[in-house]
C-alpha cells in the first residue's frame, strides 16, 4: 500500500496522553489499563520505547520489558493483525488488539504487539491480571 507522505505518529498529535486505549476483540484491557498507567508519567514510557519519540522511519521498533527483574528487549515491527469479514471489496476488518488512538497515537498499539510477542502470541495476553 502507497501511503505517500503519510507518516504515523507514535505518541499522537497531543504528545503521550493516557485516554488512548480502545480494546479490540483481545481480552487484555488488564495490559492496556497497566500501560496506561505507565503513561502517567512519560518519561517512563518514553524508557519503554528507549528513548525514541518518533515513529521509525522503517516501522521497527525495541521495546524494554522487565521479567522478574531483569531487562529484557523486544524487537516488533508495526504490521498489526486484523480479523477479516467477507470476501471482496466491500469486506470489513475488525482489530485484534487495541485500536489507533483519536489522536493518532500508536504507542499503545505498538506496546500490546511487544507484550504480546514477550509471551509468544495475542493468545497468551488475551485474560489476566495486572498483578
Amino acid at each position: 500500500m502507497n501511503l505517500g507522505s503519510f507518516k504515523p505518529s507514535l505518541f499522537g498529535t497531543k504528545g503521550i496522553q493516557i485516554r488512548t486505549s480502545e480494546q479490540g476483540n483481545l481480552g487484555d484491557c488488564w495490559f492496556l489499563s497497566s500501560a496506561t498507567a505507565v503513561a502517567e508519567t512519560p518519561g517512563r514510557l518514553e524508557e519503554v520505547f528507549n528513548g525514541v519519540t518518533e515513529y521509525s522511519d522503517n516501522g521497527a521498533f525495541q521495546m524494554n520489558f522487565y521479567v522478574r527483574g531483569e531487562k529484557v528487549g523486544v524487537h516488533i515491527d508495526d504490521r498489526i493483525p486484523f480479523v477479516w469479514y467477507g470476501t471482496g471489496y466491500n469486506s470489513d476488518f475488525s482489530w485484534i488488539n487495541n485500536r489507533v488512538s483519536q489522536d493518532g497515537a500508536w504507542w499503545l498499539v505498538l506496546l500490546e504487539k511487544a507484550m504480546s510477542k514477550l509471551n509468544v502470541n495475542y493468545s497468551n495476553i488475551n485474560s489476566g491480571r495486572a498483578g
